[in-house]
């Protein structure tokens, strides 16, 4: 009987030797071939290798089968006899929820996201975070982490109930997108963090390139990093603007004032709005301003008239160059002498060159 036994095991060897066997596709923990089967002990179960996946065949059908690895690690696979199905005993997919994909961050930053409630879970379930930028969770036990537990970027648990918040490290580069993914459970949430661009204009309705192609020209607010206007130059001939004054920026009275005190003003190119090409905004106070003139040799804004009741009061408006700064405006007034009653005061008003659009 043992050689006889001897006999068969070296025909074997000499026929595997003489005939090798199919390439099969493999599977992993353990490894296994395509068509193998094996009893897993830990989890009481048969399982086949179809050449990706170990497959428990506990559920007794194609349809009742799922891979041992969508279960957490230590819990059995179970067959549920209402349904037909194979499935894991507990439940790990949290109700739905998502983080806030971030744009326009700084460089090198490290980012947060909201502190989000985890519902509908069982205790213990899984959590582990991945990606880029060196991705990092912590799990509260309140909406604000009032606690401040610690960062972690080890898999660990989380209970029903509980807040989670995912941080990153944002990108060295400009436009640059950092991505993370949160599991927990079954549900994979991913996360995107992307660096703003070393150029931009204010409230993001045009680009730096735009400024350009409409003519203006980019100044930094010195706000936050990167963050610009767009400079461009008023057309004085465009403004809103009745031709009323005698010279340039002087009020014309009539010949009979009124008899109470009235006040007017000279304003030339008031509607700063209208100033930004189409397309464009004003943003704040941006403008460079010269001194209001009467002409290019007298910078004073003044009042006068021929009656020998009435005294002229000028002013000067002051002017800035290019800044977020408020527009100059001074007032003018007339003295009354001898027996006059009827004052007049003139508001007057530096006049925009140039605009910071947005």
């Amino acid at each position: 009987m043992i050689r006889l036994f001897l006999q068969l095991l070296l025909f074997g060897v000499l026929t595997l030797l003489a005939f090798p066997s199919a390439s099969y596709a493999e599977c992993s923990s353990p490894v296994g071939v395509e068509g193998e089967i094996i009893y897993n002990i830990d989890y009481k179960t048969v399982q086949f290798c179809d050449g990706t996946t170990w497959w428990n065949m506990k559920g007794g059908g194609g349809d009742g089968l799922i891979a041992l690895d969508e279960c957490q690690s230590a819990e059995a696979i179970i067959f549920n006899v209402t349904s037909g199905m194979a499935e894991c005993p507990y439940d790990h997919t949290p109700d739905a929820f998502s983080f806030v994909d971030q744009t326009g961050g700084e460089l090198s930053t490290a980012t947060e996201t909201a502190i989000i409630q985890i519902a509908n879970i069982d205790d213990a379930t899984d959590i582990a975070v991945s990606g880029d930028g060196t991705p990092e969770y912590r799990i509260c036990n309140d909406a604000t982490c009032s606690t401040a537990p610690a960062y972690t970027s080890a898999a660990g648990t989380i209970d029903n109930g509980q807040y989670v918040q995912l941080r990153l490290t944002s990108n060295a580069t400009y436009e640059t997108l950092h991505s993370a993914a949160l599991t927990i459970g079954e549900s994979v949430n991913p996360w995107n963090v992307t660096t703003r661009p070393d150029c931009f204009i204010v409230g993001g309705a045009n680009s730096c390139a735009d400024c350009s192609v409409a003519g203006g020209t980019v100044v930094a607010t010195g706000v936050t990093a990167g963050e610009s206007v767009c400079k461009f130059s008023v057309d004085l001939s465009a403004c809103p603007y009745v031709d009323n004054f005698q010279g340039v920026g002087w009020r014309k009275f009539p010949n009979d004032p009124p008899s109470t005190a009235t006040n007017v003003s000279i304003d030339e190119c008031s509607d700063a709005e209208n100033l930004c090409p189409s397309g464009w905004s004003r943003h704040e106070n941006w403008t460079t301003t010269t001194e209001f003139n009467r002409t290019t040799a007298d910078s004073k804004c003044s009042v006068y008239n021929l009656s020998q009741c009435l005294t002229r009061f000028d002013c000067s408006t002051g002017e800035h160059s290019f800044a977020n700064t408020a527009r100059e405006s001074c007032q003018a007034g007339i003295h009354i002498v001898t027996s006059c009653d009827r004052p007049r005061v003139v508001d007057c008003y530096a006049r925009v060159t140039e605009v910071g659009c947005k």
